[in-house]
């Protein structure tokens, strides 16, 4: 009879190998699932960008990062609805760390509730410039690595505070 596999530790041994020294991007990196993706990111041994519209957020997940894995990650404020923004931001991040392995756009809004109607038409075009927009101008910004025709992982999601998404 053969010993029974440890099946989690073999998907931890194998994460840690994926990701050791991967260069990664999070966008709204400063709460609920970008800070618990951060910070898993920095467990498994990548280096990475943290970026929020909100300093103080992201300079606070920065501060957990450092106790886990010290010196890597650096921090933007950047509103992704905003191309030269995002396009400086991207840019940084590649003078840095020479290219982008793994690009998370978790960054989003929940747009306007009720009918549609009723709501104001400047909450929905500023909830489309950011959540759809803001997706588009990652991929298309800066010096990124489609550039040269290799390979990278994009995942793109949005998440919600306040939905119940697991805190670390």
């Amino acid at each position: 009879m053969q010993p029974k596999r440890d099946h989690q530790r073999d998907i931890e041994v194998e994460s840690k190998t994926l990701l050791a020294e991967k260069l990664c991007l999070v966008t709204g990196a400063g709460r609920c699932i970008g800070r618990t993706i951060s910070l898993e990111l920095a467990r498994l041994g990548a280096n990475f960008a943290l970026c929020a519209r909100t300093l103080a957020e992201v300079r606070r997940v920065a501060a957990e990062i450092e106790e886990i894995r010290p010196g890597a990650s650096m921090t933007f404020t950047v509103d992704i609805s905003d191309f030269d923004s995002v396009s400086t931001m991207v840019s940084e991040f590649v003078r840095r760390f020479g290219r982008v392995d793994v690009l998370v756009n978790n960054a989003g809004v929940q747009g306007p509730i009720g009918q549609l109607w009723s709501n104001d038409l400047q909450d929905w075009k500023r909830t489309v410039e950011i959540n759809l927009y803001g997706t588009v101008h990652l991929l298309q910004g800066g010096d990124t690595s489609y550039d040269r025709g290799e390979e990278r992982e994009d995942h793109n999601h949005f998440g919600f505070r306040g939905r119940g998404f697991p805190e670390v």
